[in-house]
């Protein structure tokens, strides 16, 4: 539905207009043009809380707060809003090829080499508009993308470590528990769906 309208109206998703949808319809979201992000929540606790807060009501007892609201657990991002922002173009558009090679670690030389630019030119932009450097922006986005995979899928961490280019599981332990502090297992054990 969104899809067409966009492409009436001459908008591009995501880079004219983002979209997350508020169902966490996980066939849904992969099966649209572009793929949905949407907003992930624990239906499943909400509604035990809801009924563990109904069989006290109906036991008589007095339940305080009434209203209970839930913070929605993540978003799940997909293509409809996968973009980089920034009021830089060059530096949008570096994000934009970083993410897209992202699982290849591309070096801060690759991505100048990609834009046309000299790594100086390219690092003083990053420092300016993000206030970080591109090598920073680099791992945080692979950190973020495991993060994403240990949540989201059951692929094992020798299959994740050969997806991302790292040499064995134990160098990508490594990497991730330096930014992370703990282990992609650890990381996966407390967050996964």
């Amino acid at each position: 539905l969104l899809g067409p309208l966009c492409k009436e109206l001459g908008l591009r998703i995501p880079q004219d207009i983002g979209y997350v949808g508020l169902s966490g319809d996980e066939t849904t979201s992969l099966n649209a043009t572009p793929t949905l992000s949407y907003v992930y929540s624990n239906y499943f606790e909400h509604g035990y809380q809801a009924a563990a807060m109904l069989d006290k009501l109906m036991a008589g007892e007095s339940v305080q707060p009434r209203h209970q609201l839930y913070a929605p657990e993540r978003v799940i991002i997909r293509e409809s809003s996968d973009v980089f922002i920034c009021d830089d173009p060059l530096v949008s558009e570096a994000m934009q090829h970083i993410s897209k090679h992202i699982r290849a670690n591309p070096s801060v030389i690759e991505v100048a080499t990609h834009l046309g630019i000299s790594r100086r030119k390219l690092e003083r932009h990053f420092t300016e508009a993000l206030g970080r450097s591109v090598q920073t922006e680099i791992k945080r986005l692979r950190i973020e993308s495991m993060k994403r995979l240990l949540r989201e899928t059951d692929r094992s961490l020798s299959n994740i470590a050969e997806d991302y280019n790292f040499s064995s599981v134990g160098y990508m332990g490594k990497y991730f528990k330096d930014a992370e502090g703990l282990t992609p297992a650890m990381f996966r054990k407390q967050h996964k769906r």
